[in-house]
């Protein structure tokens, strides 16, 4: 089985989805990464020159760990996907058709819709965009990076079917990796952050059962068609049994209020 993981900053997969990657990665799953900016502005200490430099060589420290051997950089400027020309944006699709035809996932990863970031935004359009409009049988896993409340300025991401996974085992090593991330993590306290967030993901879905689990991931789930059943039903035993969130709400799916709202909740 092959995922390709869309990365609009070089640790976006692993922040947001590392601990799922690392068990695919343990149960034979073969992934490719690619890099769509250069990271260049991620320090308000060094320069955008220095950023870039020090940003990829964490980039492969980080593929060497994980034995990812597939990876492709697009070299856009940081922050600067949303202000693409439209022929600058046909090349990337371009680029990014070519990769998923050679490549040949089973499932492509994304960042959310709902995410603020306008890079993280973009990446998602561009890719879910292609999906989309070339048809492309390929179920689209995403994921959260940054994740606030309702009340900011976002797009709703509404999944056909999401997904907790139990990443306890994979955690420590989650982290280690996320380390060598170091220009990003000494100024932006990114272990910290997932440590809490993967934590609360936990929390809030067994508010009222005793989940075996203390970290975890959220996936969420799109483009699922007949056809994929089978890989499907291969990447949730793979994922080792995810819980299924998709109508659940603080730790219970409820059955009363369920049925007083009707069938359209969730």
């Amino acid at each position: 089985m092959k995922l390709l993981c869309f990365n609009p900053h070089n640790d976006d997969t692993i922040i947001g989805a590392g601990g799922t990657v690392i068990k695919l990665l343990r149960k034979g799953w073969k992934i490719g990464y690619v890099y769509i900016t250069d990271g260049r502005y991620g320090s308000d200490i060094l320069t955008p020159e220095e950023t870039e430099k020090i940003r990829a060589e964490e980039a492969k420290k980080e593929r060497k760990i994980l034995g990812i051997e597939n990876f492709w950089n697009m070299e856009i400027e940081d922050g600067t996907l949303e202000k693409l020309s439209a022929g600058e944006i046909e090349s990337l699709e371009k680029k990014i058709l070519t990769i998923i035809s050679d490549f040949s996932p089973d499932f492509i990863l994304i960042p959310s819709l709902s995410e603020l970031h306008p890079d993280h935004r973009s990446t998602h359009n561009i890719v879910y965009n292609l999906v989309k409009s070339n048809k492309l049988e390929i179920p689209v896993l995403k994921y959260l990076v940054w994740s606030l409340p309702d009340f900011f300025k976002k797009n709703y991401d509404l999944a056909e079917k999401a997904i907790i996974v139990n990443i306890d085992k994979e955690f420590e090593d989650k982290i280690k990796i996320l380390k060598l991330h170091s220009s990003q993590d000494s100024e932006g306290r990114y272990t910290k952050i997932v440590y809490h967030f993967n934590s609360y993901i936990s929390l809030v879905f067994k508010t009222y059962k005793n989940l075996d689990f203390d970290k975890s991931e959220i996936i969420g789930i799109f483009n699922l068609l007949e056809k994929n059943k089978v890989s499907l039903e291969n990447l949730l035993k793979d994922l080792e049994n995810p819980t299924d969130v998709t109508i659940m709400f603080h730790g219970r799916q409820e059955k009363k209020i369920k049925a007083q709202l009707g069938d359209d909740f969730g």
